[in-house]
């Protein structure tokens, strides 16, 4: 569960390159330091993708990550997660995975680990707070990361609630 899943949608995405753009994988030590500078651990599906691909498009599909040192900030996670941050209320323990919409975002809590660590993927408002619930999509950022490639392939995929 969970990195399986992630390593099955690099498979795919690597099947379908025509339709990928991703910024390639990223270091052990860029990983540890968007951690250190978000003041998080991801989990580890999520440690998986930003080793394999690092951060990128798959079709319509947009998916935040880390990059290197050349940052782009519309796919940068630490850019994307301090703003929701600052702008939006959002907890110190959630990152943002994923665009959803213009008024909502896929993230996970860091806070919130599960079996093997994994952590729940879940649509957050922008307008978030930590007095609100949030709306579970996954279970975690793997299975998230493999529905979304498998929904843009048209290969629809049931999402699974925690």
């Amino acid at each position: 569960m969970g990195t399986h899943e992630t390593e099955e949608a690099a498979r795919l995405i690597q099947r379908h390159s025509e339709r990928a753009d991703f910024r390639g994988g990223a270091s052990d030590h860029e990983i540890a330091r968007a951690e250190d500078r978000l003041g998080v651990k991801f989990p580890p599906s999520y440690r998986r993708f930003l080793e394999d691909l690092g951060a990128g498009q798959f079709g319509d599909q947009t998916f935040f990550g880390v990059i290197g040192p050349e940052v782009d900030s519309m796919l940068d996670v630490v850019s994307r997660t301090l703003d929701q941050r600052t702008h939006g209320n959002l907890p110190t323990t959630h990152v943002v995975v994923a665009p959803y919409g213009s008024e909502a975002f896929f993230g996970f809590d860091c806070a919130d680990r599960r079996y093997n660590e994994e952590c729940p993927v879940a649509e957050f408002p922008r307008d978030y707070g930590d007095t609100q619930e949030p709306n579970y999509f996954e279970l975690d950022f793997g299975s998230f990361l493999l529905a979304r490639i498998r929904d843009e392939l048209g290969e629809r995929g049931q999402f699974l609630h925690p």
